[in-house]
């Protein structure tokens, strides 16, 4: 009975640092986690273009909305 709690334990000890582990490494690797990485910088480009973009369809449609206020 002891003999198979006790490989019970082992087998969940080693377990627990297979999937430790395989989340650390997998982290050190994601490129995303990476603030100086390709896919970061392309996802922040994207987000700076789409802001711009934004802005400007904003401001378009700024002064429609104040000439009709003055009429």
């Amino acid at each position: 009975m002891s003999l198979g709690i006790f490989v019970m334990l082992v087998i969940i000890l080693i377990t627990l640092l297979v999937v430790g582990a395989v989340m650390y490494f997998g982290s050190q690797h994601d490129p995303h986690t990476n603030v100086r990485s390709v896919e970061s910088s392309r996802a922040v480009q994207t987000l700076i273009e789409q802001q711009r973009r934004a802005a400007q369809k904003l401001a378009l449609q700024q002064p429609k909305k104040n000439e009709e206020e003055t009429v």
